[in-house]
C-alpha cells in the first residue's frame, strides 16, 4: 500500500498535471452555410491553445477565399479526407482554400493562404490552390494530407518562399507528410530549421521539389515526377535521404554537408547528376548505399562526391546499381574511403579522359568487389593519389582499359578479373611503384601495359603485354 507521504506526492503530481491541461479546449466548427463560424479566420480568432477547428466544405465552388493568420499556438485546422496522386489519378480533400480574390488580393490570385507565426500548429486534410502556406518560427508544425495545386508567387519579398507549402526560416521540428504538390514555379517544399521530416509526399510536374536547410533532417518515401530543377536539395549535416522515387528532372539528390546517409533511393532519367554530395567544409564520413540509378544524361554522373582539397574521408559507397550513366557512374574525390559491391553497366559518352564507370582521386581508398560491364571508356580510372587498393573487381568489355592507374604512387592492383577490354586490361600510365599482383586478364587488346614504374609484378595470368609493354590506347 502507498504510505501517506507517497500518496500526498502522487496527488500533488496529478493536480499539477491537470492544472497544465488547457481548461477550455474545444472543437470549433466552420460552416459557410451559417454556422457559428462562417470563416476560418473567425474561428481561429476565437480559439485558444489546444482547440480543434473543423472545417466543412464551402458551399461556393471557389472555396474559402481568405488570408488566414494563426497567432495562437497549439491549434489544429482540419478538413476531411486524404491526399494521394499518381500519373493517372488524384484525390484531394474537399475543403478548399483559394488564394484568388482574397481580402489581401481582391482582384488577383497572388497571396499567402495560411500564415503560421506560432509553434505546435497542425494543418490537416485541406486543399490549397492558387496560394501557399508560410511558416515563421513555427516550430513543431505538422502539415499532412493536404493538396497544393498551382501555387502562385507572392509579390512580397521573402527568404525565398515561392510556392506550395513553402516554409519560412527557422521553423524546427516541422513535419510535412502524406501530401500532394502539383505545379508551381519554385520550391514545392522549402524548409529551414533542424530536425525536419518530409515523408511520403507526392510531387508531380513541379519546378523544384524539396529544399531543406538545417541539420538532422529526414527525407523519406517521397515520389517525384518531372522536377524542372532539383528534386531534392539539402544543406546541412547528419541528414538522411531514404527510399525516395525520383523520375525525371535536372538534379536528383543534391546534398551539401557532412555525414550524409543516402540509401535505397530510385532515381531515373536525370539530366544532371543523380546523386551529388558537395563537402565544401569537409566530410568526416557518409554513406551512399543500395540506390538504383538509371539514365543520367549530358555527361553527368550517377554518383558524385567531391570537395575542395579532397577533404572527404571515411566515406562508404556500396551496393548501388547504376545503368546508362552519360558521365561516370561513380566519381569520387576523397581519402580513406571504401567503394565496394556496386553494380555498374554502361557509363561514359564523350570524354575518354574523364568519363569512366568508376573514377577516383585521393589517397588510402579501397575499391573492391565491384562489377563493371561495358564501360564506354575505362572501367576504373584512378586519376591521382597514393596507397589506394583496387581489389577483386570484375570488369567486362570496357572500351579502353579495365583499370587505369594514371598517377600517384604505391597503389595496389590485385585479384581483379578483367575480360575483353578493347584497350588495355590494366594500364599503369603514370603511377609510380605500382603493385600489380594476382590479376586475371584475358582477351583484351593488350592485357597489361606500363608507361611508368611497377614495384611488384607477380602472380598475374595474362596472354599479351606485361610490365615492360608500353601503353597504346590508354597512353
Amino acid at each position: 500500500m502507498m504510505n501517506k507521504e507517497r500518496m500526498s506526492r502522487w496527488l500533488s503530481g496529478v493536480t499539477f498535471s491537470m492544472a497544465c491541461l488547457p481548461l477550455s479546449a474545444a472543437t470549433l466548427t466552420v460552416d459557410s452555410d451559417g454556422g457559428t463560424y462562417t470563416t476560418i479566420q473567425s474561428a481561429v480568432d476565437a480559439a485558444v491553445a489546444g482547440d480543434i477547428i473543423r472545417i466543412k466544405p464551402h458551399h461556393d465552388s471557389r472555396g474559402y477565399r481568405e488570408n488566414v493568420v494563426i497567432d495562437t499556438p497549439d491549434l489544429t485546422l482540419r478538413g476531411s479526407g486524404s491526399a494521394s496522386a499518381s500519373t493517372y489519378g488524384q484525390r484531394c480533400p474537399k475543403v478548399v482554400l483559394d488564394g484568388c480574390e482574397t481580402p489581401a488580393a481582391s482582384t488577383e490570385c497572388n497571396d499567402t493562404v495560411i500564415q503560421i507565426n506560432v509553434p505546435d500548429v497542425r494543418i490537416q486534410s485541406l486543399t490549397i490552390r492558387h496560394g501557399r502556406l508560410d511558416l515563421d518560427t513555427a516550430h513543431r508544425t505538422l502539415i499532412e494530407k493536404i493538396c497544393v495545386i498551382d501555387p502562385i508567387n507572392s509579390n512580397t519579398v521573402r527568404t525565398e518562399i515561392d510556392t506550395d507549402t513553402d516554409i519560412d526560416i527557422d521553423s524546427h521540428d516541422v513535419i510535412v507528410r502524406k501530401s500532394v504538390f502539383q505545379g508551381g514555379s519554385s520550391d514545392s517544399i522549402d524548409l529551414a530549421g533542424d530536425n525536419i521530416q518530409v515523408l511520403n509526399n507526392r510531387l508531380l510536374v513541379v519546378d523544384d521539389g524539396i529544399e531543406i536547410s538545417g541539420d538532422n533532417f529526414l527525407v523519406k518515401g517521397n515520389r517525384m515526377v518531372a522536377c524542372n530543377d532539383a528534386c531534392i536539395e539539402v544543406d546541412g549535416n547528419n541528414g538522411r535521404v531514404e527510399r525516395n522515387i525520383l523520375d525525371g528532372g535536372d538534379d536528383g539528390i543534391e546534398y551539401d554537408g557532412d555525414q550524409p546517409t543516402i540509401i535505397l533511393n530510385r532515381i531515373d532519367n536525370m539530366s544532371d547528376d543523380a546523386i551529388r554530395v558537395d563537402c565544401e567544409g569537409g566530410c568526416t564520413g557518409g554513406t551512399i548505399a543500395r540506390n538504383r540509378i538509371t539514365g543520367s544524361v549530358d555527361e553527368e554522373d550517377g554518383i558524385r562526391v567531391t570537395s575542395e582539397n579532397n577533404t572527404v574521408v571515411n566515406f562508404l559507397i556500396e551496393r548501388n546499381v547504376i545503368y546508362n550513366s552519360a558521365g561516370s557512374a561513380i566519381d569520387f574525390f576523397g581519402n580513406d574511403s571504401t567503394i565496394q559491391n556496386n553494380r555498374i553497366s554502361r557509363a561514359g559518352t564523350e570524354s575518354g579522359n574523364v568519363d569512366s564507370c568508376l573514377r577516383i582521386e585521393g589517397d588510402g581508398n579501397t575499391v573492391q568487389n565491384n562489377r563493371l560491364n561495358f564501360c564506354s571508356f575505362q572501367g576504373i580510372r584512378h586519376f591521382d593519389g597514393s596507397t589506394n587498393q583496387f581489389l577483386k573487381n570484375r570488369i567486362i568489355g570496357s572500351g579502353r582499359a579495365g583499370i587505369q592507374v594514371q598517377g600517384g604512387s604505391d597503389n595496389l592492383v590485385a585479384g581483379n578479373i578483367i575480360v575483353r577490354s578493347h584497350g588495355e586490361g590494366i594500364a599503369n600510365t603514370g603511377g609510380t611503384d605500382t603493385d600489380i599482383e594476382n590479376n586475371l586478364i584475358v582477351k583484351s587488346r593488350t592485357d597489361i601495359c606500363n608507361d611508368a614504374s611497377v614495384d611488384v609484378f607477380d602472380g598475374n595470368i595474362f596472354a599479351t603485354g606485361g610490365d615492360a609493354e608500353p601503353c597504346v590506347v590508354d597512353e
